[in-house]
């Protein structure tokens, strides 16, 4: 099980993920997937200026001691003409770890 985490202006008070879904600066985890290969995804409507952080994290291996892999895209002005689309891959060795994705500010500079 690996989740997906979006952290808003570096406070874990402000860390949208599987226990604390819906942020009231607009992020909303859509679904925490605990069952096979996701997806997950949060969405941020009307995203305030700040600094952002998305992560991965390998919650649990389910018994089995595995790496995990990750592809995650980070989609910026979804559906406008200056729509960006980042991906990245990630490999997670244990149940544990925690890995940035990226950090960026919005709106981008």
């Amino acid at each position: 099980d690996v989740d997906l985490w979006l952290t808003y202006n570096n406070d874990n008070a402000k860390k949208c993920f599987y226990s604390s879904p819906s942020q009231p600066w607009g992020a909303l985890l859509h679904e925490d997937q605990t069952q096979g290969f996701g997806p997950e995804y949060i969405t941020v409507k009307n995203a305030p200026a700040g600094e952002y952080l998305v992560q991965v994290h390998y919650y649990s291996t389910q018994g089995f001691n595995i790496r995990s892999y990750c592809h995650v895209k980070v989609i910026f002005n979804v559906g406008k003409e200056n729509q960006v689309v980042q991906e990245f891959h990630k490999k997670l060795e244990k149940g544990g770890d925690a890995e940035d994705i990226i950090r960026f500010k919005f709106p981008t500079e």
